[in-house]
């Protein structure tokens, strides 16, 4: 007999891909914005984004979350992160969109560092 493939040796079950959740329709509400002109801003078609902000489009190409990140002010890792609490939001008064991001981050951080004590 041969050395190689064995019929007894099984194929591995194919992997499915994982896809990071976006956030995008949450930060379209955040920021007071539409998906009608955040899609036309963007150079999108409307249906398109909605069909990503539903989940059913959950790999969109780097050019389109491209897009909708410059259109929103915000980077393309702000789009896989919730927005702030609108708290946050009204007491931040006139930070960027990127700013306030950030700031999700810190208050993000600091509830999980009190969560630990």
């Amino acid at each position: 007999m041969q050395k190689g493939i064995s019929d007894d040796v099984p194929m591995p079950a194919p992997r499915r891909k994982q896809f990071r959740r976006l956030y995008i329709g949450e930060w379209i509400a955040r920021l007071g914005r539409t998906p009608r002109e955040v899609s036309k801003d963007a150079g999108i078609g409307e249906s398109y984004l909605s069909l990503i902000i539903s989940g059913e489009k959950n790999n969109p190409s780097a050019l389109v979350l491209l897009g909708i990140s410059e259109t929103l002010g915000l980077t393309v890792n702000d789009l896989y992160k919730p927005p702030p609490a609108p708290e946050a939001v009204q007491a931040a008064g006139q930070l960027t969109p990127s700013q306030m991001a950030t700031l999700g981050d810190l208050l993000a951080s600091l509830k999980t560092q009190r969560r630990k004590q």
